[in-house]
């Protein structure tokens, strides 16, 4: 009895605790008789398939030897028919003899063999197109996998090489023999053509085709264009060399060395396919669509159409072909006919041609960029010549030129004509509109110009084009303003000076005259800063190197507006010596000896009926820039009105002349914002000094003075106050000609350092002068 284990008979017991669990022990049983009779046979399945392969291999090597054997005794017989054949001249001939009347046989059962399957082959290949293209139909399914386009294009082939075959050899034979062979193949031109035109359907499909991802078809196609193309070059290839040897011997027709008897040109059609249905593709674009959507749709889907193409050939095309630098250039010469073809319609809008400029130089960058071409590859495949993109280019720059010119004296009628009118009332705040403000739709013609040429991403026509804006158009805003200004301020001083029957006529709007000029300065102020912010974005548009020319150009635009802000500031100056200059005019009377109410009247119509309402209305740098204007102005009329068919009593005037200086500090030191009336009112104690003197000396020391602080100080202010002291004669001219030395001298030493002073502008002549 064998020997119990007790590790064995624990797991049993552990297994087996109740009745249910032998139950368990006899399921498992089965499962595992059922389990090791399934590997049993898997096991015998594997012995039976493992002796299988060994017998057919034994069976193949036994073959290998027959064969080995069977090549071996065919080898020594032809060494054997050697010999003889080199060794006795009677069997080689007979040998030979053998040989052609051996090939004539082979070359007869193929010919019989191939006109007995002609008909069945026809048969097979009409069959697999009507598969492949049913009847009528015009379109070729992307998502064929292009199987029988091979099985065609094999039988194809086979087929016209039989028959090329046949035609040389039956060159020799009679008409009607040759007649016959023709019409036997009647039927294979239309399988022809119907081959060929399958292949141009699949080039029409081809995007769709890429579309679908079936870049099997697409390997097909190119397959067979390949095989051909390699076909003909063999042909061309013999051809030469059959023709190059007829130079020194006859040969039979060369037609007789190769399979075919001519190139079949497939690639040639090939291209000529795919170029035709670029063409056709860009020509039903242009007829469906206007021009400006064409050149939308153009710009949406023509580079990812180019990328389909070049995905597609990186796949599926022989490297050596270069077949996307030949698609890339049909694409582009379809642009360039399109293109040129619009450009030569009289009609065509300038935004159109704004757009294909655009475009190209899209295309340029975007071809670069993408595709990687080369600077040399875009010169050639470019959709525009560089001399009628430098024709299109100014003809651009020629309409904008045009039509901002149309536009701006289109905008400024009804603003010159309110002005001259003035048949609104002007509003009570500098910031409500009168209706003659004309700056932002200057600007808005100019910023809408420049949006549109910026689309031509050319930096010197948008120069030529600013500098027409700064040279003809702001130029003209600025003398058409000026016109008008001059024109109505005369108007301001008919009562004074005009005939009676004129007073009668004057306008009653002429009141509103101020004002107006305030709201013209003030839209000035807003034109320069809107020029100059302007001004500025084209700088971010343009190159680097082009800034200086930029900001040249922004100067001058700028300066017109302000010169015309300026003009405008001294036609209200103009205003206010119309109506201070009677009280001046009476200054050093005897009644301005007397009293101050002359100097007091003139300087309260400054203040209280200008300097202190316009401060409300004009803005803050142009009311600045008037106050240096009036106060100036005021001083040099202040100074011309004293000497004016006057003489100077020196015991008196010193006194009225510190008092009139102090008035006028008092009354303008309220406007003075930068601390020039001091540095001005200077000019009256150099009067009140240099009217002091007597000697020809003292005269010269003071001059010396003065020049050192006016600069410009003009000698008529020295004769003026030598002819009201009495001094004349030659007393007179040898201090005149010693202090115009020093002034000149004074210039010379300092040259561009000088800064003019208000007093450049005293021009007084005497009477004797």
């Amino acid at each position: 009895m064998p020997q119990q284990n007790p590790v064995v008979l624990a797991k049993v017991s552990e297994l087996l605790k109740t009745e249910d669990d032998l139950a368990k022990v006899e399921a498992l049983t089965r499962n595992l008789r059922k389990e090791k009779s399934t590997i049993d046979s898997q096991i015998k399945i594997e012995e039976e398939r493992g002796m299988d392969s060994v017998q057919r291999m034994i069976n193949q090597m036994q073959a290998a030897n027959k064969h080995l054997k069977e090549l071996g005794y065919s080898v020594q017989k032809l060494d054997d028919l050697q010999k003889d054949s080199t060794s006795n001249s009677e069997v080689s001939a007979v040998f030979d003899r053998a040989a052609t009347a051996l090939k004539n046989l082979t070359d007869v059962e193929e010919i019989y063999n191939g006109f007995k399957t002609l008909e069945e082959k026809m048969n097979l290949i009409e069959a697999l197109m009507a598969i492949e293209l049913p009847e009528g139909s015009d379109y070729y399914s992307e998502t064929s996998s292009g199987d029988n386009l091979l099985i065609i294009h094999y039988e194809l082939t086979a087929l016209r090489d039989f028959r090329d075959k046949i035609i040389a050899l039956g060159m020799r034979s009679s008409p009607d023999v040759q007649q016959a062979v023709d019409k036997s193949f009647d039927r294979l031109d239309k399988l022809i053509d119907n081959f060929d035109y399958m292949l141009s359907l699949v080039v029409d499909g081809f995007i769709d085709i890429i579309g679908c991802e079936n870049y099997g078809l697409v390997i097909k196609l190119v397959k067979i264009i390949q095989y051909e193309a390699n076909e003909d070059l063999k042909f061309q290839l013999l051809d030469k060399i059959m023709n190059m040897k007829q130079e020194n011997e006859v040969v039979p027709n060369t037609s007789l060395n190769v399979k075919r008897s001519e190139p079949r040109r497939y690639m040639e059609k090939f291209e000529n396919d795919f170029q035709s249905t670029i063409n056709a593709s860009f020509k039903n674009l242009a007829e469906d669509s206007e021009y400006g959507q064409m050149l939308k749709l153009l710009d949406e889907n023509y580079y990812d159409t180019l990328g389909v193409y070049s995905d597609a050939v990186e796949k599926c095309f022989p490297s050596e072909w270069h077949f996307f630098d030949k698609i890339l250039s049909w694409n582009q010469s379809s642009l360039r006919k399109i293109f040129l073809k619009m450009l030569e319609d009289q009609s065509v809008a300038n935004s159109v041609i704004v757009q294909i400029l655009n475009f190209e130089y899209e295309n340029k960058k975007k071809l670069k960029e993408i595709f990687h071409i080369s600077k040399e590859q875009l010169k050639i495949v470019g959709i525009i010549t560089d001399a009628k993109k430098d024709e299109l280019l100014e003809s651009c720059l020629k309409f904008n030129n045009s039509k901002t010119d149309e536009w701006i004296k289109n905008s400024l009628k009804s603003s010159i004509t309110l002005f001259q009118t003035r048949t609104k009332e002007p509003p009570d705040s500098k910031d409500e509109k009168l209706g003659i403000e004309s700056a932002q739709m200057v600007v808005e013609i100019l910023r809408s110009n420049i949006h549109a040429l910026a689309e031509l991403g050319d930096s010197k026509v948008m120069l030529k084009y600013l500098d027409f804006f700064a040279s003809k158009i702001m130029k003209y805003y600025y003398d058409l303003w000026n016109h008008a200004l001059d024109d109505e301020v005369k108007k301001w001083t008919l009562p004074e000076n005009g005939k009676e029957d004129d007073k009668k006529e004057i306008d009653p709007t002429i009141g509103y005259m101020p004002r107006y000029i305030t709201v013209l300065a003030n839209d000035c102020v807003k034109l320069v800063d809107a020029l100059d912010s302007q001004f500025g974005e084209v700088k971010k548009l343009v190159h680097a190197s082009f800034h200086e020319q930029v900001d040249e150009i922004a100067g001058r635009a700028s300066g017109y507006a302000i010169d015309l802000g300026i003009d405008c500031l001294k036609k209200l100056n103009g205003f206010i010596v119309v109506e201070y200059q009677p009280f001046l005019s009476e200054v050093f009377s005897k009644q301005w000896y007397k009293s101050s109410s002359m100097i007091e009247l003139s300087l309260q119509i400054v203040d209280e009926s200008y300097m202190g309402p316009l401060q409300e209305f004009l803005q803050q740098e142009l009311y600045i820039s008037l106050f240096e204007i009036v106060f100036d102005q005021y001083l040099l009329s202040y100074l011309n009105a004293l000497f004016l068919k006057h003489s100077i009593r020196e015991d008196k005037f010193a006194d009225r002349i510190e008092r009139d200086g102090n008035l006028i500090q008092q009354t303008f030191s309220n406007y003075d914002t930068a601390g020039i009336i001091g540095d001005q009112l200077y000019i009256l104690d150099i009067l009140i000094n240099i009217s002091t003197c007597d000697h020809e000396d003292e005269f010269i020391e003071q001059w010396k003075s003065a020049v050192e602080v006016f600069n410009d100080l003009p000698i008529d202010f020295l004769q003026i106050i030598l002819d009201n002291k009495g001094i004349r004669d030659s007393k007179e001219n040898s201090v005149l000609e010693r202090c115009l030395a020093i002034s000149k001298q004074f210039a010379v030493a300092n040259g561009d350092n000088q800064a003019p002073t208000f007093m450049s502008d005293f021009h007084f002549h005497s009477a004797r002068k």
